[in-house]
Formats: C-alpha cells, sequence, structure tokens
C-alpha cells in the first residue's frame, strides 16, 4: 500500500464523524505506507514504529479539520513526513554537534555490496542528508518545500544536497561499494 491509492470517500467521512471501524480500516489500509515512509526517513524500525502511532493518533484527533475527503492521502502523508522531521529535529537537539562529529569519524565503511543496494548507500547519510536526498531526489519535493518542512533555508537544502551526494559518489567510486568484487 502506498499513499497514492485511494480509499472511498465515504470512509473518510465515516472516519471524520468517529467511526471506530473505518478508522479501524484506515489504519489497516495506511500502516505499511506510514511505516515504510518513516522507516526510509529515519532508517530505524522502532522510530518508524513510533511514528506510525503518532501518526494515526493525530489523524484520529484532526481528521475532522480535514475539509475534502479526496485529499486524505496528501494530508496523511504529509502527517507522516512531519511526525518523522520533527523526531530528527528532536533527536538533533539531545544530540550536540561535537558527538555528532565523533561519531561520523569512528564510522567505519567496511561492509562488502555485491550489487546496487540503495538502502546500504542511504545508511551513510546522516539523518538530515538522508531526509532531504529522499523528499528531493526521490519524493520529488522542490528544495523550497524541503526548506519549509525542516524549518531551515532554501540554499541550506540545496547544501545538505550536494554535500550528500558528494557522499554518496565518493562511496560509489569505492570497489566495495560498486559491486565489482575485489579478486
Amino acid at each position: 500500500m502506498s499513499f497514492s491509492k485511494r480509499l472511498p470517500n465515504k470512509v473518510i467521512i465515516k472516519a471524520q464523524k468517529g467511526d471506530k471501524f473505518a478508522i479501524t480500516q484506515i489504519y489497516h489500509e495506511y500502516k505499511s505506507a506510514i511505516l515504510g515512509l518513516s522507516y526510509r526517513i529515519l532508517q530505524d524500525s522502532y522510530a518508524a514504529e513510533d511514528i506510525l502511532q503518532q501518526v494515526i493518533e493525530k489523524m484520529m484527533n484532526k481528521i475532522t479539520s480535514l475539509k475534502d475527503p479526496s485529499k486524505f492521502n496528501g494530508w496523511l502523508k504529509t502527517l507522516t513526513y512531519r511526525a518523522s522531521i520533527d523526531y530528527v529535529n528532536k533527536k538533533s537537539k539531545e544530540v550536540n554537534s561535537d558527538s555528532l562529529d565523533e561519531l561520523d569519524s569512528d564510522y567505519s565503511v567496511s561492509q562488502e555490496v555485491t550489487s546496487y543496494d540503495i538502502e546500504k548507500y542511504l545508511e551513510i547519510l546522516n539523518e538530515r542528508e538522508r531526509i532531504v536526498v529522499i523528499l528531493f531526489l526521490v519524493e520529488g519535493t522542490s528544495h523550497n518545500e524541503v526548506a519549509e518542512k525542516l524549518d531551515i533555508s532554501e540554499v541550506n537544502s540545496k547544501q545538505i544536497y550536494r554535500r550528500a551526494m558528494n557522499k554518496l559518489k565518493e562511496l560509489a567510486l569505492k570497489q566495495s561499494y560498486s559491486g565489482v568484487m575485489q579478486g
């Protein structure tokens, strides 16, 4: 299930009226989409589970404010983005930049990848870089929109993207990540 599949509007309208069955149906239909998107951003299955619960709770509390049921998919996807980004922002405030630098310098790229594996590449990026790459490159969001979602400047979004792409380019040139087996 992805955010592109649409539930009938009548299910959304019933959920807006507090119908527990409709809410349960929404949960089951969108669970994997919410988990997938939040996992791609966070690279943490436990955090993605937490995001799922937060998004469903927000959806239940705010669905009555949704004016047009046909826009439900985009609205739920936005809730998922925001919850994931809030998680990253909260986490980054808990960890100061010095300890992040130490973590980055201690990170060793020793895994051998024998085929093109985007998930392995994305694991190398820090959370903010991963979010910008996913939003811009995978989801097709403009840098202006990325900047708004992350509460940063558009220039900063472009710099983060450029830095992330340079990391990925360097990584792709390494034999152990290029799919070329060392003899």
